[in-house]
């Protein structure tokens, strides 16, 4: 729930309540559970038109379930924070993330956007909870018009994480890549090192990094018609280990073409691309 309006002055204040189950992508060999409860209560703080400051507080459990085939990484957070040596079992810790963000908005239009450009950093901090962390995101959009007719858009962003007090990063904090939203034309969260136990399973990491650019151009027959378009793209990203430098050379690519539409049941967006390295 969010009150846009939460004073007169225009502070915003969000409530979040949550529960999630998340299980391995569908390629993966080795299973896990990763099970997550919690909520959070936020407010946002207008700067200036275009500007708002976020602070935040939250209280996340967590609950790993582990069995025989579930990757090492897994196994280890298990074996420390639960009761099996081994790390086949259960373990359950719990986290009281502090957020701090900004975001800033200039684009003419949070749909459709052919002019502007879109900021937002954010960092979560967890210095209370089981396991200790940080976690800062960058994310940068621009839109540019190259013609009355053509668009151009670009995206990056960075993702950060490190575990804090002699505490590794957080396994489910893991950040992955490959697919729809982040490298299209490379199977979903396939992108990164893989789990030593199988060598098949990508396992994610605390840094990410995604390229997006795409140029945009009106749908034939719809005329100024901009919720439906049609665009050729380039990505590229790649995910990181805790502590890595982050390679250019590592670096995944992938080009095509697609098609998106706002349609009445919300926005739809079809791509096809091809890896180019």
């Amino acid at each position: 729930h969010m009150n846009p309006y939460y004073t007169e002055e225009g502070v915003s204040r969000s409530f979040e309540l949550y529960t999630r189950t998340s299980r391995p992508p569908a390629l993966n060999i080795g299973s896990y559970t990763v099970r997550q409860q919690g909520g959070r209560v936020s407010y946002g703080v207008p700067f200036s038109e275009d500007d708002t400051v976020y602070f935040g507080l939250g209280l996340e459990r967590t609950t790993i379930e582990t069995d025989q085939s579930s990757p090492v990484r897994f196994k280890d957070y298990v074996a420390q924070f639960g009761n099996s040596p081994t790390g086949i079992g259960k373990a359950t810790t719990d986290a009281f993330p502090l957020t701090a963000a900004w975001g800033r908005d200039s684009r003419d239009s949070a749909t459709t956007p052919s002019i502007g450009q879109y900021q937002r950093a954010n960092l979560e901090l967890d210095v209370f909870g089981n396991s200790k962390y940080y976690r800062a995101v960058y994310v940068h959009e621009l839109y540019k018009p190259l013609k009355s007719w053509m668009t151009l858009a670009v995206k990056g962003e960075i993702n950060y994480g490190h575990g804090l007090r002699g505490s590794k990063y957080p396994v489910f904090k893991n950040v992955y890549a490959g697919g729809i939203g982040s490298v299209r034309g490379f199977l979903g969260s396939s992108l990164g090192i893989v789990d030593p136990l199988n060598g098949v399973d990508a396992l994610g990491g605390a840094t990410r990094l995604i390229g997006n650019a795409e140029l945009q151009f009106p749908f034939p027959g719809s005329g100024k018609d901009r919720s439906l378009r049609w665009f050729a793209f380039s990505d590229a990203g790649q995910v990181y280990q805790e502590g890595k430098k982050i390679r250019a050379s590592e670096l995944r690519f992938s080009a095509g073409l697609g098609v998106s539409w706002i349609s009445p049941v919300g926005p739809l967006k079809l791509s096809y691309a091809k890896p180019l390295n």
